[in-house]
C-alpha cells in the first residue's frame, strides 16, 4: 500500500510540475525556484521510471508521508486557483 500511494504523490508532483508549473514559467520566474521545481520534477520522474528499469523503491513510511504531504499541498493549492 505504501508503494501505490508513492506512485501517485511521485506522479501528481510529476504533472503538476510538468503541465503547470514549468510550463508558466517566464523570464521573471525566481531561479532557486525553477531549480526546486526542476529537481522535484526530475526525482518524480526517477521514482515513476525506476521499475523500467529493474530497480523497485521501497518507501519507508517517512518517504511516503514526506512525498504524499507535499503533493497533497500542491493539489490544494491547484484546485484553489493560487498555485
Amino acid at each position: 500500500m505504501l508503494l501505490v500511494i508513492y506512485y501517485c504523490a511521485a506522479a501528481v508532483l510529476l504533472f503538476q510540475g510538468l503541465f503547470h508549473v514549468l510550463n508558466h514559467m517566464d523570464r521573471h520566474s525566481c531561479n532557486v525556484t525553477r531549480l526546486a521545481w526542476l529537481l522535484m520534477t526530475t526525482g518524480a520522474l526517477q521514482v515513476l521510471l525506476a521499475p523500467i528499469f529493474g530497480a523497485t523503491p521501497m518507501p519507508t513510511f517517512g518517504d511516503v508521508l514526506l512525498l504524499g504531504s507535499v503533493a497533497g499541498y500542491f493539489i490544494a493549492n491547484h484546485t484553489k486557483g493560487t498555485s
